[in-house]
Parts: structure tokens; sequence; C-alpha cells
């Protein structure tokens, strides 16, 4: 018919400049991008509400922040609630799954350490408690991953490491 994936694809991100929200997710590591992305639009619209809620703000501009807000969480819990449904398997994450879910805690990790108010490493520690249950990783007060657990789980896929 001729329309190609990436065509539709840029179609609907064409829509979203008209109010309409794209949460097409092709494969569970592009829906793991745009979770972390989500992440962040949340934790800017937090720090927006927080801001305009301290310097005393209009209540209009109060209530669109949190709209706002409000929306962006709804948005990250679709994404969350899409990649699930492809997560949905018996036998639980594959490998290379596995290693995504590693690799994105690592970047958020690094998010949370580097996090400047306390609502941010908040959003952070939600996120990172979470990922760390959702993949089976041990991991201590400071979100570090136990690395025996992890090379134990790794060996378990077929993954030789290092000691």
């Amino acid at each position: 018919m001729g329309m190609t994936v990436e065509w539709f694809m840029d179609m609907l991100g064409r829509a979203e400049d008209y109010g309409f929200r794209n949460d097409w997710i092709e494969s569970e590591l592009d829906g793991r991008e745009k979770i972390q992305e989500a992440i962040h639009q949340q934790i800017e619209a937090q720090k927006e509400l927080t801001k305009a809620q301290q310097e005393g703000a209009p209540e209009e501009v109060i209530e669109d922040a949190r709209n706002v807000y409000e929306d962006r969480t709804a948005h990250l819990n679709n994404l969350r609630d899409e990649v699930k449904t492809i997560n949905a398997r018996p036998t639980g994450l594959t490998k290379d799954e596995f290693l995504t879910n590693v690799a994105m805690f690592k970047a958020i990790r690094n998010d949370w350490k580097h996090a400047y108010t306390d609502e941010e490493r908040e959003a952070y520690e939600q996120e990172l408690t979470r990922l760390a249950e959702e993949t089976g990783l041990k991991v201590d007060l400071k979100f570090k991953i136990d690395k025996d657990s992890y090379n134990e789980t790794l060996e378990e896929y077929g993954v030789m490491t290092k000691d």
C-alpha cells in the first residue's frame, strides 16, 4: 500500500503537535526508552508544580501545573502497562530484557545520585525500587547492585562473568 512503519510513526509524531500522544511501542527496548523519557518529563512537571506552589503563583497557574503533572504521571503509567503487556511471559525476563533493565537501572541510579531536590530523589528512588523488584536485582540502600547475585543471574542466562 505504500505505507511503511516509518511513515506511519512519522505521522503519529506529527499528531503530537496537535495534542495527541504516541504510546506506540515497537519493542521492549523502545518501551524502556520511552519510560525513561517519561520519568524525566514527570520529574520536570513535578518541579514546575512545586515551584508554582512555593512562589505563591495564581491558582490557575498551580492548577495548570498540577494538570500537566497528572497527565505526565498517567502517560508514564500507560507506558509501563504497555511494556508489561510486552513482557507478559510465564518464564520471566529474557537475557536481553534483563540486560536492558540493568542498563536502565544504572542510568536512573546515576540520575538519582545527581538529583538536587528531595522530590527528584524520591521519584528516582521509587523507580529504582520498582525496576529492581521487576528485574530481580538485589540492591543495597545506596542502590548498588549486589555483584554476586548479578553474576549468578548472568550465569543462569549462559553469560560468562569475570570474577
